[in-house]
């Protein structure tokens, strides 16, 4: 039984008063239990009670005191702090109920403790004392507070409810009982019996056992108790009495050997195979509920070394139980684990901490326990574990794949650089789908280690994800400067059948664009693709290009056989492509750069497309020595696009040279008609720069050398808001 000091320094108020007659129909009643009938300069009976709670509380605990109780507050980490924090002692209180049980010694409950529980706390203060099989402290309360019939109800089926939600109930109930003295007035006893009985309706004779335990602990020889115990109805109940008085007895035995409790505790397997029995039989010390103090005294560790032999022949744990055999660091941890994990179902985090803590040394055993558990450790620790533990797994993701992304990113960002080049790459495709742990460990595959082609084409063709995909390849280009014919076809073929399905199995690639619901998915990830493309150098960029041109002519690509896809394909990457180009680099650059692909390709149309558009967007003149060379007829819309973006020409500028392009146009003899792209390029260039009526009317000048196209645009322009806005 635990020492209560604390409380004695509380007033005590009149509690019960047990003078009731006797009935067969027992009714609530508000009125007090007792009258008084002694004189004003005698005590109450129920003065006499609570003093009595007080004599067994000075007896039982007169050093709890004197201890102080900071060095219980610091044996919980950051409690201290917590409480430093908090305004006043219920808030005092609250944090201390808010912490798991099996950290806090129990007398910190009973320091912070107010005259009343608040309302909002009543329960789990109850739950916390009973938790710690702090009986006799429940009522020790209950004598300070309460004073009627329908009060004594309330309060034993609070404690009966709690009772009943922990997995001990049979050893608590019995406890609990026993916990009530035994020396009471005989009126007040009975009165509290009948209670119990009429409330909790436990499944024994109270009375019976009352008697029964005052006599085992009138009987100081265990040859006498045992004869005694023979003597009595075989139960749950006696074989629990016998047995705990059975070992305070031998507790005083000098050198008690852990044998002799085994030999005992063996016949009695219908105690043992039942949660709490450690708690509920053995001598109960200071701390033994809690794992924040692993003190156990001397005279304890016989009793806690008997259970390395009924840990391993199926004695049950809950708890409580493992609390009691942590102590003393008497029992091997992996033993302790087993026992606890094989009987309970809700594992306990502050005791899973503790074993996985001094399993540390052992890689073999911290492995078993490892998954089971993995889920309960502290950060801290479990990064302590895994630095053990991945050194002999190659396979990192099963050791990942129990926890939360933001675990998971936590760890790998711990130990990315401490992976081998199998291990990141094994964990790439079951994380495929985790976006940022995904890109980490392909960053660190393609920089810190050296794939082959043949792992990057592997990766590719198992991965779902269209991100991780663009990711790989982005990583694969620009960081391990590897460029393959199949992984690149993969990726692009990947791309294109994931972002633009067919709807029809036999439809052409105009009818597949047109129904398709996904365009702008598609849109948006051929520009993240090209994004990257765009970042390659001349020779780089020249390769993977002439790479999916010659693709897009074999049975394997996703549109085989279909040439408008071709077309509108290769289109759209040489334009996305270079719009990114052209943003990096300046006029000047952007000629030289697409000059090197034409010099690597002569024969690639788009790059001589967007060779003459880099040279009239550096100088806009040139536009008109270039209509000099032969075949400049098949370019003649770069051309145009490129006065059209160049940044020396605004408004009317750029409008009048257009038309006086247009005109020498038509003096060499070329037909040119603007196409649709370039009409909305000019329109959205114009009104952004200016507005007026004079760059209208040139407006209108210029589309006049294509109708058709322009009430095209205007039609589109019309159905538009932005641009409605801006053209009033």
């Amino acid at each position: 039984m635990f020492r209560y000091r604390h409380l004695l320094y509380k007033s005590r108020p009149i509690i019960l008063n047990t003078l009731t007659q006797t009935s067969s129909i027992r009714l609530l009643s508000k009125k007090p239990f007792f009258e008084e009938t002694c004189s004003y300069q005698e005590r109450s009976i129920p003065e006499k009670i609570s003093q009595y709670f007080t004599d067994i509380l000075i007896n039982e605990g007169q050093k709890i005191a004197d201890e102080p109780i900071h060095a219980f507050i610091e044996q919980v980490p950051k409690l201290s702090e917590e409480l430093k924090k908090c305004l006043d002692q219920e808030n005092k209180l609250f944090t201390i109920l808010s912490y798991d049980p099996i950290l806090i010694d129990p007398r910190l409950y009973l320091h912070f403790i107010n005259d009343e529980i608040p309302k909002n706390m009543k329960r789990v203060y109850f739950e916390r004392l009973l938790y710690h099989r702090c009986y006799a402290a429940c009522w020790n309360h209950f004598s300070e507070n309460y004073d009627t019939l329908s009060d004594l109800d309330d309060f034993l089926e609070l404690i009966n409810s709690i009772l009943l939600q922990q997995d001990n109930y049979q050893f608590a109930i019995l406890d609990f009982v026993l916990s009530l003295p035994l020396q009471l007035n005989e009126n007040f006893h009975n009165q509290i019996i009948d209670s119990l009985v009429y409330t909790i309706k436990p499944e024994f004779d109270t009375s019976h056992v009352l008697e029964i335990w005052k006599l085992m602990n009138e009987i100081n020889t265990i040859d006498e108790l045992t004869s005694y115990h023979h003597g009595l109805e075989k139960s749950f109940e006696n074989d629990t009495l016998y047995l705990k008085r059975l070992m305070e007895l031998l507790k005083s035995e000098d050198n008690l050997k852990h044998q002799t409790i085994v030999e005992y505790l063996v016949n009695f397997q219908n105690i043992t195979s039942r949660c709490g029995w450690i708690n509920s039989i053995f001598p109960q010390f200071e701390s033994s509920t809690v794992i924040s103090n692993l003190y156990a005294p001397e005279y304890i560790l016989p009793f806690i070394s008997s259970l390395n032999y009924l840990i391993n022949h199926q004695a049950k744990l809950n708890e409580l139980d493992t609390s009691y055999i942590l102590h003393g660091g008497v029992i091997k941890p992996y033993s302790i684990f087993t026992g606890y994990t094989r009987t309970v179902t809700t594992l306990n985090k502050p005791i899973i901490n503790h074993l996985t803590r001094a399993l540390l040394n052992k890689p073999n055993e911290l492995m078993t326990i490892y998954k089971p558990t993995a889920v309960l450790l502290d950060k801290n620790l479990l990064i302590e574990v895994l630095d053990v533990l991945l050194p002999l797994q190659v396979d990192v993701y099963a050791l990942l794949r129990i926890h939360t992304p933001e675990t998971q990113e936590m760890v790998l960002e711990y130990f990315l650089k401490k992976f081998t080049c199998e291990q990141v790459y094994s964990m790439i495709i079951p994380f495929s789908r985790t976006r940022m742990i995904s890109r980490k460990l392909i960053t660190c595959l393609t920089t810190r280690h050296s794939p082959t082609a043949d792992q990057l084409v592997y990766l590719a063709s198992k991965i779902t994800s269209k991100y991780t995909i663009l990711e790989l390849n982005r990583s694969t280009l620009l960081r391990a400067g590897i460029i393959d014919e199949t992984f690149t076809t993969t990726v692009f073929n990947f791309l294109i059948k994931t972002t633009l399905p067919k709807v029809q199995q036999n439809g052409d690639f105009n009818q597949q664009f047109q129904f398709s619901s996904d365009r702008k998915i598609f849109h948006n990830t051929m520009r993240a693709y090209c994004q990257t493309l765009s970042l390659l150098n001349p020779s780089q960029l020249n390769g993977i290009m002439s790479i999916i041109s010659r693709y897009m002519d074999s049975n394997s690509f996703y549109y085989t056989q279909d040439r408008k896809a071709k077309e509108y394909l290769l289109k759209l990457l040489h334009r996305e492509t270079f719009q990114f180009i052209k943003r990096r680099l300046s006029p000047k650059e952007l000629v030289l750069y697409v000059n090197s692909l034409v010099e690597f390709n002569s024969k690639s149309i788009w790059f001589k497309h967007w060779l003459f558009k880099s040279i009239v967007l550096e100088d806009f003149k040139q536009s008109l020595q270039l209509l000099e060379l032969p075949a400049i007829k098949n370019y003649l819309t770069p051309i145009v696009s490129g006065i059209i973006d160049n940044k020396s020409l605004k408004g009317i500028n750029r409008l009048s040279f257009l038309l006086m392009f247009f005109d020498k146009i038509k003096e060499k003899g070329l037909k040119y008609t603007m196409k649709q792209r370039e009409c909305y390029q000019l329109v959205n260039i114009c009104l952004k720069e200016d507005k007026g009526e004079d760059v209208k009317r040139m407006l209108v000048k210029v589309f006049s050398t294509n109708d058709r196209n322009f009430k095209r645009v205007l039609k589109e322009i019309g159905r538009s808001d932005k641009f409605n806005k801006k053209l009033q």
